[in-house]
């Protein structure tokens, strides 16, 4: 309901890619996280790409830092 998303808040966040990352297993870690919405895996894995323009194809390198943002209660 729309006066529910009074209490929602937008964190940003920072990951250091590790060799053997994926974009999906990031996703998933972080949507743990995400109490202030209901997406799915693929429209969080999206968020992070339109987040970071640099990823596209979802090609990721050990020690880039890749935005994250996800919503709280």
């Amino acid at each position: 309901s729309a006066a529910s998303d009074v209490y929602r808040r937008q964190v940003v966040t920072y990951h250091v890619v590790q060799s053997g990352d994926t974009l999906w297993e990031i996703a998933g870690h972080y949507m743990d996280y995400e109490t202030g919405s209901n997406r799915g895996i693929l429209d969080f894995e999206e968020g992070i790409l339109s987040e970071n323009p640099g990823l596209e194809g979802g090609r990721l390198i050990p020690g880039q830092v890749i935005k994250i943002r996800y919503k709280v209660k």
